[in-house]
């Protein structure tokens, strides 16, 4: 860094930290750690950088689970400044994980007024559509996501899964196809043929469990009716602290598991 005492550049570097440890390009721990650092250092070099208050209220959110921490960080950044997209994006998603789906929503068309042609920002309003269970809402945000870059994996993700809980498997497989090699692609058809999508369900289970994607394994097991795959998959990511099970409260393809004790044990160690 040319500058240490510049402290925008430190806020940049925690938003950096959080994103690829919530993406898993580098460990939670690693992430946390250092995110959590260039954020406290951002905010004692100006304590009224808006950005720097919305990351570290992100971190209490996806690593901590601190709730009030993060509102009280959110709060902050609202007050000094309300026109940063990003950090209403980030807002949103906090509002979406306690089940405010309504409010969530609309933080998220605000973060899109502000920077309409951010691809994070409208693919996570396709994300608050689907965690609302607006499927029909959000395949068609993710599919205007999709034409500003038709490859934009994250707008593709949660477009997948919106056309599944729509009940248009069909379509499903076809979009897994189509982002797939070819080989790849004639793999998937030939399992689909076979099994149907229960047999692509457990082959994706199978698949991130060897790569450690425990969250995205227990996905797929619960919704192939796996129960208690699923459960020992998010426990053990639960002892690891996997940040994307946060989303454990309002994720549609763990609905198969709220009424097992298992799984609300779960949900009040994240807080809920």
């Amino acid at each position: 860094m040319k500058d240490p005492a510049y402290a925008p550049a430190h806020s940049g570097l925690a938003e950096t930290e959080l994103v690829a440890g919530t993406y898993g390009a580098i460990p939670n721990e690693e992430a946390l750690a250092r995110g959590k650092a260039a954020a406290a250092r951002a905010l004692q070099l100006d304590d009224r950088l808006a950005s720097a208050h919305y990351a570290l209220a992100t971190i209490h959110t996806w690593y901590d689970w601190d709730w009030a921490g993060a509102d009280r960080e959110f709060r902050r950044g609202l007050e000094l400044n309300p026109q940063d997209a990003l950090g209403r994006n980030w807002h949103g998603g906090y509002l979406s994980l306690l089940g405010r789906h309504d409010e969530a929503i609309a933080e998220h068309e605000r973060a899109r007024e502000l920077d309409p042609l951010s691809l994070i920002v409208n693919a996570n309003l396709t994300r608050a559509l689907y965690w609302a269970r607006r499927y029909d809402e959000a395949i068609a945000q993710a599919r205007k996501t999709l034409e500003l870059d038709p490859d934009f994996g994250v707008a593709l993700f949660w477009l997948e899964g919106s056309l599944r809980h729509a009940e248009r498997i069909e379509d499903a497989v076809a979009l897994r196809q189509s982002v797939a090699s070819s080989e790849r692609a004639q793999a998937i058809a030939r399992t689909y043929q076979r099994g149907g999508f229960e047999a692509l369900l457990r082959e994706g289970g199978e698949t991130f469990k060897k790569s450690g994607l425990f969250e995205t394994a227990a996905r797929c097991y619960a919704q192939a009716g796996d129960r208690d795959e699923a459960m020992a998959l998010l426990e053990a990511c639960a002892k690891r602290r996997c940040s994307n099970l946060v989303s454990l409260n309002v994720e549609p393809d763990f609905d198969g598991l709220r009424a097992d004790p298992r799984f609300q044990t779960l949900l009040r160690q994240l807080g809920h």
